[in-house]
């Protein structure tokens, strides 16, 4: 297998149980977030590489969400970012500190500016360890997961499940 092959099998491989711990959190399955969370943290030695998988996750499907229209007012966009913030927050798995961190780290991510995203996580590491940012990001990536399944008509558990299969079968070229 060359070097891309594997990187991608383990983007896949990440995703995947990124995608799973969503799909727990929906479901309302702590253990089974608990123990998705815990093999992603440990398939990496960057926790900013993870987190920042998370991020591109969340703002994949937050762009999925605002699809046809695309465009928000300001307005609108503070309604939004409110919401998820709420959402994200109700479901009980993390501490806001974790889930407003995460929220921070979005706009960074889409401007590919790593040195705010490093910056953000090293601050956030002050009240936060490295797995409850997981799950802080998790959290937010499960209210935006929830908003696009709400917002393309599905139910936020199949459409948590159709992304664990799609990752699953994507190709690795």
């Amino acid at each position: 297998m060359d070097v891309h092959s594997e990187q991608t099998e383990e983007v896949r491989d990440v995703l995947g149980r990124i995608y799973g711990a969503v799909a727990a959190i929906v479901r309302g399955d702590r253990l089974g977030v608990d123990l998705m969370l815990a093999d992603v943290h440990a398939s990496s030695d960057d926790i900013a590489e993870l987190l920042a998988a998370i991020s591109y996750a969340t703002l994949d499907r937050l762009a999925a969400a605002l699809e046809p229209g695309g465009v928000l007012s300001p307005h609108e966009t503070r309604a939004m970012a409110s919401a998820l913030l709420t959402e994200a927050r109700q479901y009980s798995v993390s501490e806001a500190a974790s889930i407003h961190a995460a929220a921070q780290r979005l706009d960074a991510v889409r401007r590919h500016d790593r040195d705010q995203v490093l910056l953000g996580i090293e601050r956030a590491r002050s009240m936060a360890t490295d797995l409850e940012l997981l799950w802080g990001a998790t959290a937010l990536l499960t209210a935006t997961v929830s908003e696009w399944a709400r917002r393309s008509g599905q139910s936020p558990r199949r459409a948590a499940a159709d992304l664990c299969l799609a990752v699953s079968v994507m190709p690795t070229s």
